[in-house]
């Protein structure tokens, strides 16, 4: 399912987005990915942030969409050059970058909880929600593990971009999809995603709040959220987050006894 955090309810999801912070670090860190680790200064220019979330409301993927009316990535890619990319830019076309799934947590083949039904969920999100906002197409900027990744699970783009060759840094390769309703009804066949893609923020605030507020003693809630944050590997992050729900568990628990 597919959760849309924008400066409006971001405030409302502080942990799901340090997880994305932690997947993008962890993302740029296997083999030939080097983009968009961390935050970078375009998650300062507003961005809409569509996060992918499995069965138990975990990341499992995300991406960042910017309007091409303001700042985004592809004109530093290009130099700036007006003519690189003509016709493109404008208040129908919006960018999409910093595009990752969580490979190490998530399952092969197709079905609940892969990396094929996570690109699948993000891709139909992320065209469905940027056509309701006025878009007529979005322009994918991904590094090229992520680019043949997403052509892997179908979703082949109407039109490579070209970029200057040889000397970018990292490598980045760009598309234009279109966000027309015959791709959206494609994707969502091909993956057999016939309930409702997006979730409500009420919805996600309601899985996710034992474990982030309110189940623990706050010297313990502060000290899981401090090994969360610390963590310098996805095993670590993993144990981190077994550790919270354990407690959160725990804690619960003996409060039904005390009851």
């Amino acid at each position: 399912m597919i959760l849309v955090v924008t400066r409006h309810n971001r405030h409302r999801f502080d942990v799901l987005l340090n997880d994305m912070v932690h997947l993008r670090n962890d993302s740029a860190a296997g083999p030939g990915r080097t983009a968009f680790a961390g935050m970078d200064a375009f998650d300062q220019a507003d961005p809409t942030y569509l996060l992918c979330l499995d069965s138990d409301y975990r990341l499992a993927g995300c991406a960042r969409l910017l309007e091409t009316t303001g700042p985004h990535v592809l004109p530093l890619l290009t130099r700036g050059d007006p003519d690189a990319l003509p016709d493109l830019f404008g208040p129908d076309t919006r960018e999409v970058s910093a595009l990752c799934v969580d490979h190490r947590r998530l399952s092969p083949g197709h079905g609940q909880d892969t990396v094929f039904q996570t690109l699948c969920e993000l891709m139909a999100g992320l065209l469905i929600h940027a056509r309701r906002h006025g878009a007529k197409r979005i322009l994918t900027v991904l590094d090229p593990a992520m680019d043949r990744a997403l052509r892997r699970a179908g979703n082949v783009p109407d039109q490579d971009l070209p970029l200057p060759a040889g000397d970018l840094t990292p490598p980045m390769v760009a598309a234009r999809t279109d966000c027309n309703s015959d791709r959206v009804a494609e994707i969502l066949d091909r993956a057999a995603i016939t309930g409702p893609l997006f979730a409500t923020d009420a919805e996600v605030q309601n899985a996710i709040r034992p474990l982030t507020h309110g189940a623990l003693d706050p010297d313990l809630q502060d000290y899981c959220l401090q090994q969360i944050t610390n963590a310098r590997s996805g095993r670590e992050r993993a144990a981190a987050l077994a550790l919270r729900r354990a407690l959160t568990g725990m804690s619960r628990s003996h409060r039904k006894c005390d009851a």
